[in-house]
């Protein structure tokens, strides 16, 4: 019996990493023909079959880009023209174009305040290039959150296509794999179309016409109508599509399925799926049931969901999520286009899925182009618009930015350009004068002028401060450099000099008693302490007072050792962790 209207949305996705068609020239000449090939029959083929031929075609800016080069347009002249191969697509009426990111990047692994332009910008390329903005978004390497519908929505993408697979009804049920749905998150919603992952596959390996129609008739007997299947593959790896003899994509299957349709033979009519969607629009709610959140969109910083990178990898995706945050600070403020236009070129490549997804071997790429982009941020013209601001907050969560404390972030602040009026930066605040605390400190009398013997507790001289939770917090962060480190007697102390860590409290408070009251005291004898010790200190032990009456000599040398290069200040409270940023804040 047969079905009611049964459509098929065909794609190709096609996608070159920067340089790579170049690089293929010079090392394999042949294999580098061979694919563009696969270009041209693309372009002719949807030409010669305008009438009935539909096909989606992701055609990312890093391949647009390629095809544009003029020493690739030379080099390649002899194996087809590269500029009538990108006009002959954008001309023909049957094709329409799916976008992925200006640079192909796998979304949910870049910072969300770069979506804005790897989306927008791609669109407006590739309306400026082909005459045809894409309507459909097809993820980079299948990496898809529903946080990014807001974008779509926002940069004028009405669909989604992802894999079947992941997409349910709300109570959890599987989604219909032949039936478009809404996706909505927060107030916006987006069309999403389901893809019919082993049809793919088979597109995508080899397939003949005629078992093809029979296959979709089986896949397609249940089911409110209309029914739509949509299948995209790469439409230039492997023999099946660059081999242009009688056993090759077109030939085998794309031509022959194609004249099927014009006899009106074929059980399955091509369509596109912005001219389905018009028609048969969808009501019916869905949600991805695998769905994460993006990466930098939590505290956690975690990736493990959307890739297996390595450390090393992970340690490149931090220092583009801080290279980008400087940049959005730069953007916000009166600027030099063209450096920050370079600026933000290098930032989007190295968004690219084959820097942040692919093997180590495109590492060099990535790295090539953080080095520069930092060393643009560091260059002068970068340092005047950052000097009157100061530096820029950073975006990364808590794991990635301790490494960059307060202290490297005041070393590294930008001075400020000749001729710049540039803000008197804020002084600490001010700290109690050294004079002596009444209900902490006792006086003492002088020491003998004669005795110079060093203390006889030399490392409670120091001003070592009591350990205290800030401390601790800082011993559980992740591994950090000692020289980016904020600076502090606890931080270079406190781990190492432990003799004794249980006198430690202990130094640290009688070190701050004999010092004030040396600098507070001088003049005093015995009898002025004596009529001191019982007007303010109440509380003080009389034994305390009787050895001071008795002989100064008794007394523990209030460290003599201190008075000429220990008493310019006081000791300092234990670090509270001030000019730490907080993520978030």
């Amino acid at each position: 019996m047969s079905r009611r209207q049964i459509f098929h949305a065909l794609g190709l996705h096609l996608h070159q990493p920067p340089g790579n068609l170049g690089l293929l020239l010079e090392t394999a000449p042949d294999e580098a023909r061979r694919i563009v090939g696969c270009y041209e029959r693309i372009a002719r083929h949807a030409q010669k079959y305008a009438n009935v031929a539909r096909l989606h075609l992701t055609l990312s800016g890093p391949l647009l880009r390629q095809l544009r080069d003029p020493d690739l347009v030379a080099a390649l002249a002899d194996t087809a023209s590269l500029p009538d191969i990108v006009a002959g697509l954008g001309a023909a009426p049957g094709v329409e174009f799916l976008g992925s990111g200006l640079e192909h990047p796998p979304m949910p692994l870049i910072p969300s305040d770069d979506w804005a332009d790897q989306l927008a910008g791609e669109r407006q390329y590739m309306r400026d290039v082909l005459g045809k903005a894409p309507r459909g978004f097809w993820p980079a390497e299948g990496l898809f959150s529903l946080e990014m519908v807001p974008a779509l929505v926002d940069a004028g993408f009405d669909y989604v296509v992802l894999n079947a697979g992941r997409l349910a009804r709300p109570d959890g049920t599987q989604a219909d794999a032949f039936r478009p749905g809404l996706l909505r998150y927060r107030a916006a919603e987006i069309a999403v179309v389901p893809l019919d992952g082993d049809l793919s596959a088979m597109q995508a390996g080899g397939i003949d016409p005629a078992w093809w129609a029979d296959e979709i008739k089986a896949r397609s007997l249940f089911g409110p109508e209309p029914r739509l299947i949509t299948t995209v593959s790469d439409g230039e790896n492997g023999a099946w599509f660059r081999d242009d003899s009688e056993t090759g994509f077109f030939a085998r299957f794309f031509s022959p399925y194609m004249e099927f349709c014009e006899t009106g033979e074929f059980p399955v009519k091509p369509i596109s799926l912005s001219e389905f969607l018009d028609i048969h629009p969808p009501t019916e709610d869905l949600t991805v049931h695998d769905n994460a959140p993006v990466v930098g969109s939590t505290k956690s910083f975690d990736v493990d969901h959307w890739t297996d990178a390595p450390d090393h990898r992970r340690e490149d995706l931090a220092r583009l999520f801080r290279i980008s945050g400087r940049y959005r600070q730069l953007s916000r403020g009166p600027s030099d286009p063209e450096p920050l236009r370079n600026l933000r070129r290098l930032i989007l490549e190295a968004e690219g899925s084959c820097f942040l997804v692919w093997d180590d071997a495109w590492r060099d790429g990535l790295r090539a182009r953080l080095d520069e982009a930092e060393r643009l941020l560091d260059g002068p013209v970068t340092t005047a618009i950052l000097a009157p601001g100061g530096p820029p907050p950073s975006i990364t969560p808590p794991e990635v930015t301790r490494p960059r404390p307060a202290a490297t972030a005041a070393a590294a602040k930008p001075k400020p350009a000749p001729g710049t009026a540039t803000p008197e930066p804020k002084p600490r605040p001010a700290r109690p004068a050294p004079g002596p605390r009444p209900a902490v400190t006792k006086p003492e009398p002088e020491p003998r002028p004669t005795t110079s013997a060093p203390s006889p507790k030399p490392a409670a001289a120091k001003p070592t401060p009591t350990p205290t939770t800030p401390t601790a917090t800082t011993d559980s962060e992740p591994k950090t450099p000692p020289t980016e480190r904020p600076r502090g007697p606890s931080d270079s102390e406190s781990p190492k000099a432990k003799p004794k860590p249980a006198s430690r409290p202990k130094a640290a408070t009688k070190t701050a008693r004999p010092r004030k009251a040396t600098t507070a005291t001088k003049a005093q004898d015995t009898s002025a302490a004596k009529a001191q010790d019982t007007s303010t200190t109440k509380a003080q032990d009389t034994s305390t007072t009787k050895a001071q009456d008795t002989s100064a000599a008794k007394v523990e040398p209030p460290a003599k050792a201190a008075p000429a290069g220990r008493a310019k200040s006081p000791p300092r409270d234990a670090p509270t962790g001030r000019g730490r940023r907080k993520t978030g804040d």
